[in-house]
């Protein structure tokens, strides 16, 4: 029985996760909140977008954020993806 329990847990801990996209490297709790300039947080985003690529993941003070560094992309996911996402939360700062 404890043989059972055990590979049980061991499964259950190295089931895969989905990989996240790059990302730069945060510190812990507080992730990338000190990486971003808060006077210009786009310039942040493109430098990273430069490194990483066109869909970059970050994590700040706890929340996961997925930030997209071409409108190419932008559009792939808006359009092709819509029924997907269209029950998310909407950020105020991401308006078209």
């Amino acid at each position: 029985m404890m043989f059972f329990l055990a590979l049980c847990a061991l499964a259950s801990r190295t089931k895969s996760k989905p990989p996240y996209p790059p990302r730069p490297k945060g510190l812990p709790i507080i992730g990338n909140a000190l990486d971003i300039d808060p006077q210009r947080p786009h310039l942040t985003f493109a430098q990273w977008g430069k490194i990483h690529g066109d869909i970059v993941y970050a994590r700040i003070l706890g929340q996961d954020i997925i930030i997209l560094n071409s409108e190419k992309t932008s559009r792939i996911l808006a359009e092709g993806r819509s029924a997907i996402y269209s029950g998310r939360y909407r950020s105020p700062l991401f308006k078209m």
